[in-house]
């Protein structure tokens, strides 16, 4: 469910060789559990308020994580200096 191999454009890695899941998961990983089952792109608060997020494509999913957390913040833990 985490993520296809070979080249499927658009699904998990893009033209580039880029990372879209790894880099939708580096942004935020502390806020939200994200994963990608076949073409649906999906993104739960971890925080426990709501449902899924679903898309087909990843700027998608990132546009729609984005609008939820202007909404409303998902709490992260303090980071240690």
């Amino acid at each position: 469910m985490e993520r296809a191999t070979g080249d499927s454009a658009g699904e998990t890695t893009d033209a580039h060789g880029s990372d879209p899941l790894g880099m939708l998961r580096w942004n935020w990983d502390e806020a939200y559990d994200i994963e990608i089952d076949g073409s649906e792109w999906r993104a739960r608060r971890r925080d426990g308020l709501g449902g899924w997020i679903t898309a087909y494509s990843a700027d998608d999913l990132c546009n729609q994580i984005l609008t939820d957390y202007m909404r409303k913040p998902v709490p992260r833990p303090p980071t240690e200096n």
